[in-house]
């Protein structure tokens, strides 16, 4: 499963790092994290979608 971003949509609210934080990891200008979801994390992930407040996050089979 990948993650994917849209950094049109993103404003950093940190929201994702909040929830996930061996994952998503935020700069001063935006959002680190890996490609795939590391499979021990994958729960985490999921709730960070959820609460992205501009659903800026999503995951893709792949």
């Amino acid at each position: 499963m990948r993650i994917e971003i849209d950094d049109e949509l993103c404003e950093l609210h940190g929201q994702c790092a909040a929830v996930a934080p061996q994952v998503f990891e935020l700069t001063d200008d935006t959002v680190e994290y890996p490609r795939e979801v590391p499979p021990d994390h994958e729960g985490p992930v999921r709730t960070a979608v959820k609460v992205c407040p501009q659903l800026a996050i999503s995951l893709a089979e792949g």
